[in-house]
């Protein structure tokens, strides 16, 4: 399923870039794609990141031993 989205660009690089047999179409959703990509990259590391404060806090050792405890109750 697709939806339909309006870029406004000056006349010139449209034109220019019909010139030069530019598919506006596939530039616009590749752009997006790989903006799309960037984001949820940077959600990830934030995550991490909030993942890594909760783990310094409880502490590695705890941690482990959380670990061990709920692979013993499989």
């Amino acid at each position: 399923m697709t939806t339909m989205i309006s870029v406004r660009v000056p006349k010139k690089i449209r034109d220019e870039a019909k010139r030069l047999g530019i598919n506006i179409s596939e530039v616009v959703r590749k752009a997006l794609e790989e903006e799309i990509r960037k984001a949820k990259m940077r959600e990830l590391k934030e995550l991490g990141m909030i993942v890594e404060k909760i783990i310094e806090r409880i502490g590695k050792e705890k941690m482990v031993m959380y670990v061990r405890e709920s692979k013993d109750e499989r």
